[in-house]
């Protein structure tokens, strides 16, 4: 859901001129609404993926521009486990995953605090 949510924050500061710094405030918020309020710390959050592994990324004060075209990865933890996958945010209204693996499992992801849903991989367990 964090992921989700940081998908989703990062398509609204496209649509607004919003900053790494806005996005990064949206996955503060939905580490601390689903119990998890110091899990941010456990590691970078992520952010826009271009020619360098990251050409910025999300955190409290980052004053980056948030733009479309634009490859995004975003990597939450939660108690040990990761996520990360990138994403083209082609617009202020949709994305693609760029790295998606069509016969894994997935399970549908609602942001925190924002109309989506993303199908994302499920967790592996052996």
């Amino acid at each position: 859901r964090i992921e989700a949510t940081a998908l989703a924050a990062t398509r609204e500061a496209v649509a607004s001129d919003g900053t790494a710094g806005d996005v990064f405030a949206a996955i503060r918020e939905a580490y601390d609404k689903l119990g998890f309020p110091a899990a941010w710390e456990d590691g970078e959050q992520g952010g826009a993926a271009g020619f360098a592994r990251r050409e910025w990324l999300a955190a409290p004060h980052a004053t980056h521009d948030v733009r479309a075209p634009m490859g995004y990865a975003f990597n939450p933890v939660v108690v040990g486990a990761r996520s990360e996958d990138t994403y083209l945010v082609a617009s202020d209204d949709g994305f693609e995953c760029l790295t998606a693996t069509p016969n894994w499992p997935t399970f549908d992801a609602e942001a925190v605090g924002f109309d989506l849903t993303l199908e994302r991989h499920a967790p592996y367990a052996p």
